[in-house]
């Protein structure tokens, strides 16, 4: 693991500085001047007090060989923490961070970013137990989500907890600390003290060969703000917040590229629009809330319609974090719905719900798209959709669509409303785009009633499309491709469906190495007729597991995948 510096910096908060001049008294008494008297303060000086931050720091690495401990004193200054260059299975560490905090008490803050998540390379094993190898999208390592992490303070409670993609990405807008806790509330930290800060961190005995070759990134933020005159409620991580009742989209004019602006718990009601290189998060799902208005402007034209997103979009580095987009129901008139969109933007969406994605009543109307990624002018970028939750659209939960585009699905969860005759409606669907990789979701419920139209995953068309470790479950077809270039899926949980995996015009579909729901492995379609041979080994699908219809499936997994 080879990680880029932890950056520990410190922030100094000065106070008011004044000088006080020269102070003279004299008296006297007619003229006679029979007494004198002088008094004479000179060279008087106010100082500013100051407030400086010192972070002791000490690194534990258990591995290979005698444990190794590093410690030092970071003052203003960069430093690297750790550079692990070979870890293995069941190794770990601790990280440690001490505070002095210099004449004034001060809130502190804890801040942090992944800087890398990369295959770098891929050895034969790897390459055997991991579809991405790197080429598709950013961010496709594995040893990050391996690494199992803890931030917690030193023998007090847990901060928070996860893998270590997740505690960083926690940390990235910012995380309080409390200087005493044992006390209700937050407290400053004192001069000299308080409680330390520790990260510990191992990399499990069965983590598997996905993880080989992989690196992970990483850096961390302390920042100092002075407790007189401050309540310690000041985000230093972020440029603007935008408070309950003001306007989102007022924020994002106003912004510049790279600015991160933070959205206040609260229900705003607006289209917001951003076209330039920031970043809109919020206090989480539920708590910020974008909802949509009774009426939207078209943002982009796609097939000679008119498209109506809630949030769009618009520039590469756009990205939009920890908030929930709500469409209530407001696809009625607008000719294509959208809760999120993306066009002609290198976007990243995490952690965010989308929802209410529909008409109102909810209609067989061809539109209402959760996450639609759209490219019309042939660039190259990625689209990445991360740790989200769809749910409540009307056709399709999550979109890419155009040429040039790589759409990357990550760790989502999209839940159509199940059996209905209304529409057929699909998870996540890929559209003519270059590349795809559709990793660790689960995807429910997509099913129409009066025919087999619905999928949780279908692919049209695209270049190369990687399917690797999601849950398929409860739709009309789990994988369905379409006139589709090479498709691959692999270490899925494909259970229930009507149909577990489709091929229609599709000669190039590798579903090997899935779970159907059953030992014996797939069943025939009964909804088509023939297609239950592998083209490959010769195999007749006779298990009874979920079906299988025109793809290569041989060999297949006896048991399911722990996801």
């Amino acid at each position: 693991m080879k990680n880029e510096p932890i950056e520990l910096s410190r922030r100094k908060i000065l106070l008011g500085v004044g000088t006080v001049g020269a102070a003279g008294a004299g008296a006297g008494l007619g003229t006679s001047a029979l007494f004198s008297d002088t008094e004479r303060f000179s060279n008087n000086t106010i100082t500013a007090g100051k407030l400086d931050l010192h972070v002791g720091w000490e690194t534990v690495y258990d591995g290979p060989g005698d444990v190794q401990v590093d410690d030092g004193t970071l003052d203003g200054e960069p430093a690297l923490l750790v550079d692990l260059g070979d870890l293995k299975p069941g190794d770990t560490g601790r990280w440690t961070f001490c505070f002095d905090v210099v004449d004034n008490p001060a809130y502190l803050w804890l801040g942090g970013a992944l800087t890398a998540d990369a295959e770098v390379d891929q050895t034969e094993p790897e390459a055997a137990a991991d579809l991405t190898d790197g080429s598709i999208g950013t961010r496709v390592g594995e040893l990050g989500d391996a690494i199992e992490a803890t931030l917690a303070y030193d023998n007090g409670p847990t901060i928070t907890d996860g893998s270590l993609k997740s505690v960083v990405e926690e940390l990235q807008f910012g995380v309080p600390l409390d200087g005493d806790g044992d006390t209700e509330g937050r407290s400053c930290y004192p001069t000299g003290g308080g409680h330390c800060v520790e990260l510990e961190w191992t990399l499990p005995l069965d983590v598997g060969n996905e993880v080989q070759s992989d690196s992970v990134g990483f850096g961390i933020q302390f920042f100092a703000q002075q407790c007189r005159n401050n309540d310690g409620t000041t985000n230093p991580t972020l440029d603007a917040v935008v408070p309950a009742g003001g306007s989102i989209q007022t924020a994002v004019d106003g912004a510049s590229a790279g600015d991160v602006i933070g959205i206040a718990p609260g229900t705003f009601t607006e289209q917001v629009v951003v076209d330039e290189a920031i970043t809109l998060v919020g206090a989480g799902q539920g708590a910020t809330v974008v909802q949509s208005p009774s009426s939207l402007a078209s943002r982009f034209s796609r097939s000679g319609d008119s498209n109506y997103p809630v949030v769009s979009l618009e520039t590469d580095g756009a990205q939009l974090w920890n908030l929930t987009v709500d469409g209530d129901r407001r696809g009625s008139g607008h000719e294509a719905f959208i809760g999120v969109g993306a066009y002609n933007a290198a976007a990243h969406v995490s952690g965010v719900e989308v929802t209410n994605v529909t008409e109102d009543p909810f209609s067989g109307v061809q539109h209402g798209l959760g996450i639609f990624a759209y490219t019309d002018d042939g660039v190259d970028r990625s689209a990445v959709v991360d740790g989200c939750h769809v749910h409540d659209y009307q056709k399709v939960g999550v979109i890419g669509e155009g040429a040039g585009l790589d759409l990357c699905v990550f760790d989502s969860t999209v839940t159509g409303v199940g059996p209905t005759d209304e529409i057929g409606q699909n998870g996540i669907q890929v559209s003519d785009v270059a590349q795809a990789a559709i990793v660790g979701n689960t995807v429910t419920d997509n099913y129409y009633t009066p025919s087999s139209e619905s999928a949780g995953i279908i692919v049209f068309g695209s270049d190369e499309v990687l399917v690797d470790r999601n849950v398929l479950e409860d739709n009309n077809n789990g994988l369905g491709a379409l006139g589709a270039g090479p498709t691959t899926a692999r270490r899925n949980n494909v259970v229930g469906n009507d149909t577990g995996a489709l091929g229609l015009s599709s000669p190039s579909v590798d579903v090997t190495g899935n779970w159907w729901g059953a030992a014996d492995g797939p069943s025939a379609s009964t909804l088509y007729s023939g297609g239950d041979t592998d083209p490959v080994t010769g195999e007749t699908a006779d298990g009874s597991g979920d079906a299988v219809y025109d793809v290569h499936w041989d060999p297949y997994a006896t048991s399911p995948f722990d996801l």
